[in-house]
Formats: C-alpha cells, sequence, structure tokens
C-alpha cells in the first residue's frame, strides 16, 4: 500500500529528522546553559564603616564570577573570587565602582557592576583619661580633636553612670574645662561624638570615643587655726 503513497514515506522521514535534530539540539543546550549573575545594589556607606561587596552568582559557570574594580581611587578586594569580598584601602569623599563578570558554559559573558559612595567622617580621639580630687578651679580639661569636615560638629555626653559627679561646661567644645564636686567619688565615661553632615534624609555618619574621668572624692581640708599657748 505504501507505494501508491511516497509522499508519506518522506514525511515520516522529514518528521524523524526534525525529532532527532531537536533531540540533538536540546543535549546541546544541556550541555551549553547560559547564567546570570548579580552584582548587587548601589550603596552610600560612611568612611568608618566596613565595606562589603554583595553579590550573587546562583548559576554554574565556566570561569569566575570574578570582581574587579573600574571606577575610583585603587583599592584592595580581599578575594575577587568571592560574591562577598571586604574592600580595604578606600577613604571618604569617593565613589568606588566594581564590575562582577563571569563566562557561562554556553560562552555568554554576564557582568554587571555596582557603585559604593563613600561620606567623609573625622574619626573622634577623646584623648586621655584623668584623675583628680574634686576640683572646680577650671584647671582640670578635656581635650578632643576637632571635626575636620565640613558640616561635622562634636558633642561631649556622659555614658552612664556619672560616678564622678563630672559637670563639662563648654560640650560643644573640642577643648573643655570640667568640674568634679567634693560631694562625689567614684568614675565616668566620657564620650565625644563627632556626627557628620546629612548625607541623606535623617541619615547622618558618626564616629567616637571614649575617656574615663576618675573623682577620688573627699572635702576641703578643715583647719583648726594656729596652735596656742
Amino acid at each position: 500500500m505504501d507505494n501508491f503513497y511516497p509522499g508519506k514515506k518522506k514525511s515520516v522521514t522529514y518528521i524523524f529528522t526534525f525529532l532527532l535534530l531537536l533531540l540533538l539540539f536540546g543535549a546541546d543546550s544541556l550541555n551549553a546553559q547560559a547564567c546570570t549573575i548579580n552584582a548587587g545594589i548601589d550603596q552610600t556607606i560612611c568612611a568608618n564603616d566596613v565595606f562589603q561587596l554583595n553579590g550573587n552568582s546562583p548559576d554554574t559557570y565556566a570561569e569566575g564570577p570574578t570582581w574587579t574594580q573600574i571606577g575610583g581611587p585603587s583599592v584592595v578586594i580581599s578575594d575577587p573570587l568571592i560574591d562577598n569580598p571586604i574592600i580595604t584601602g578606600f577613604t571618604g569623599g569617593n565613589t568606588y565602582v566594581f564590575e562582577l563578570s563571569a563566562v557561562c558554559p554556553n560562552g555568554d559573558t554576564p557582568s554587571q557592576s555596582v557603585s559604593f559612595t563613600v561620606e567623609p567622617i573625622t574619626i573622634a580621639d577623646a584623648g586621655i583619661d584623668l584623675a583628680s580630687c574634686p576640683d572646680s578651679s577650671g584647671s582640670l580639661v578635656i581635650n578632643a580633636n576637632a571635626p575636620s569636615n565640613a558640616g561635622e560638629i562634636g558633642v561631649w555626653s556622659v555614658s552612664g553612670p556619672n560616678g564622678a559627679g563630672v559637670t563639662i561646661n563648654i560640650p560643644s567644645s573640642s577643648t573643655s574645662t570640667i568640674t568634679l564636686p567634693e560631694g562625689s567619688a567614684g568614675t565616668t565615661i566620657l564620650r565625644w561624638t563627632i556626627t557628620g553632615a546629612e548625607y541623606a534624609p535623617g541619615q547622618f555618619c558618626e564616629s567616637f570615643d571614649e575617656i574615663t574621668i576618675t573623682n577620688y572624692g573627699g572635702e576641703t581640708p578643715v583647719d583648726a587655726g594656729a596652735d596656742q599657748t
């Protein structure tokens, strides 16, 4: 009967050939997959924050993924071959751009970049600890470093209990006299906080350092007067 339908035999041959090619193509596709990567979102951080990239590499790759720096002053990438390396050697007031790239099994080369803006902040230094008997003469002075960037302010405050009874006479000055009252004895932690200019609504960079003030306590010596005969 097939001799009477030669076109039917050719159609079956064509279908078989098409299915075979489709099967071979599917096998090649399994061995030559596309892939994706994600470098994360752009961020703004402070100069005293930990600087860490936040990539994501969910697929299988022929090469990489690998981080490279493509913008900003040169920095050090702790390990370019992991998703979340730490960046060192950066400074405030700069924007750094990094690219995450890879080679897929099918030869595709996806890449994505991310930028980090680093806001400057003066690193606070509260100076040295101080210990004294009670003193209200103005001779006791605390010395911190002054803010060095535009828009920054510095403030002294008491951190925790005020066992020494410290009074900070000029809290908004990096150099201030303090008073230790006669009725107190103990220690107090003073904190010097530097706050940067606002870089986004309600967001500020901040740095602080602390010193310990010790008040030995005691009262003014009693004077009984001169000896008499």
